[in-house]
């Protein structure tokens, strides 16, 4: 595993047990289909949350949430469609961003709920 995949790999595990601490509970975990991926999909009693996990280090200097463009955002609704269409899902999809900064400190979590919506 390199060192990107370490540091994603570790923000994830956060971000979960982050969500987990909120009362969401986990479906899937790095759910792929062709080169679609979900990186969390967590559950509530309303709907079904996408969850995309942006992690990096502080001496990077910049937010993770930089990284969420229009075109990651077009990917992320494909990929939920085809979620759902494969769990037959067909409630409302909320996207959910986590971002993790990892420090010296130990990490910081910022999470911000219904980023984005897509009716299924």
């Amino acid at each position: 595993m390199n060192d990107k995949s370490a540091v994603g790999k570790a923000g994830e595990d956060i971000a979960l047990e982050y969500l987990q601490k909120l009362g969401l509970r986990l479906r899937d975990r790095n759910w792929r289909v062709g080169h679609l991926e979900i990186d969390i999909v967590m559950e509530d009693a309303e709907c079904v949350r996408f969850v995309e996990v942006k992690t990096l280090s502080d001496d990077v200097g910049f937010d993770p949430f930089e990284e969420i463009t229009e075109l990651k955002m077009k990917r992320l609704i494909r990929s939920a469609k085809a979620y759902a269409n494969i769990k037959n899902i067909t409630c409302e999809m909320v996207f959910d961003v986590v971002g993790i900064v990892l420090g010296k400190q130990g990490a910081e979590v910022v999470y911000l709920p219904d980023a984005f919506r897509v009716i299924n």
